[in-house]
């Protein structure tokens, strides 16, 4: 009896130290709670089972049946930044020698408008101009289109306003919002925004010939600089030149690449529900179906570090357009890289980070004014 005692006291002070493994408790001893972890697990999967389906289900079938949503989701007006009512006072952006205008197109449909006159105009700004003046030089205007969400007033546009106007290219930048962007009243439409263009555009005629004016249009932008610029080539109104910053030829090239359909792309119903609808819709998206009537000269501007809309997708454009045009003309055809190395950062929105832009701009330039030169 002692000895048992002893070995019971043996084992109960190896069990404390953990000497000796303890024995697990039944296995089925708390065997609701396993049951309760399997019904958590349940839900969990109809949830994940539920967002997927409208994610790959739903979703696509929103897009295939509404323009509404295809609108938003590619226009993007609801992102409206900054505060459009900020926009009047465009002294608040940094910029200097800058007007703030408003032009009615059509009843509901108002544009909120800047002028920002060249570095070389400072003074007679500090004098106080009227609106008759601001285009009274011989400087290049830019007319600025720009491409999807937010504003004029947005922080990558207003770096380019100042590589035009404040560096030694030394021009006119005339800039604005589409029709349910920025302050600009009315309802976004594709075929809104290319009237708004001509609107603005016929604006800047009224105070300048149009061998002094350069459309530059970004992204969507560019898409909508060659439509205006194949309306006014019609009309034989041929503008001195055009900048096609970060441009496509289709909209198929953008839909791959998109945010809003990027994880869409590896299902196989995204030709079908996604790409067609905007193939046959939106055929104003496509401008290479546009570039064939424009005479005047074209600078094709692409980074390449854009992964929104890649280097490949705007030297595929650039050659397209090229095949369109006649021996002679092809010369003034221009593509140009920028930020070669990658160490600007230039992306898709900051080509005004590479500070050879300026020199790229103003040879551009002076092709325009030999080639006008030329003519005359």
């Amino acid at each position: 009896m002692h000895q048992r005692r002893q070995t019971n006291s043996v084992m109960s002070e190896a069990l404390d130290s953990g000497e000796i493994e303890r024995i697990p408790s039944h296995p089925y001893k708390h065997g609701f709670k396993t049951a309760a972890s399997g019904k958590q697990l349940c839900q969990q999967g109809h949830r994940v089972l539920m967002i997927g389906l409208l994610i790959f289900g739903v979703y696509p079938l929103i897009i295939y049946y509404s323009n509404w949503v295809r609108y938003q989701l590619i226009f993007a007006p609801f992102i409206n930044w900054p505060l459009p009512s900020s926009l009047s006072f465009p002294q608040n952006f940094s910029l200097n020698c800058t007007f703030n205008h408003f032009l009615d197109v059509q009843e509901g449909v108002t544009l909120g408008i800047w002028h920002i006159l060249p570095q070389s105009r400072l003074k007679d700004c500090e004098k106080g101009i009227v609106l008759k003046d601001e285009f009274q030089d011989e400087r290049p205007v830019f007319l600025y289109l720009h491409g999807v969400a937010e504003n004029r007033g947005a922080s990558h546009r207003l770096n380019i306003y100042n590589v035009l106007s404040q560096s030694h290219v030394d021009g006119h930048v005339v800039t604005f919002d589409y029709r349910g962007f920025g302050d600009s009243f009315g309802t976004t439409t594709t075929v809104g925004m290319i009237n708004d263009t001509e609107a603005v555009y016929q604006w800047v005629r009224k105070f300048v010939g149009k061998e002094r004016i350069i459309i530059w249009g970004h992204f969507v932008g560019a898409a909508v600089g060659i439509r205006l610029a194949e309306k006014l080539s019609k009309n034989k109104e041929y503008p001195a030149g055009i900048v096609l910053e970060a441009s496509f030829s289709s909209l198929d090239d953008v839909i791959v690449t998109h945010p809003a359909f990027f994880f869409l792309r590896f299902l196989p119903y995204f030709e079908t529900l996604i790409i067609e609808v905007f193939r046959y819709e939106e055929k104003f998206l496509n401008p290479k179906d546009q570039t064939g009537i424009v005479k005047s000269p074209i600078l094709f501007l692409h980074s390449h570090s854009d992964k929104m809309v890649p280097l490949s997708v705007g030297k595929e454009f650039y050659k397209k357009t090229i095949e369109e045009k006649p021996d002679h003309f092809t010369s003034s055809v221009q593509f140009v890289g920028i930020d070669k190395t990658g160490s600007y950062k230039c992306g898709h929105r900051w080509l005004s980070l590479d500070p050879k832009l300026p020199d790229v701009v103003e040879a551009f330039l002076e092709t325009i004014y030999v080639r006008n030169k030329e003519k005359n």
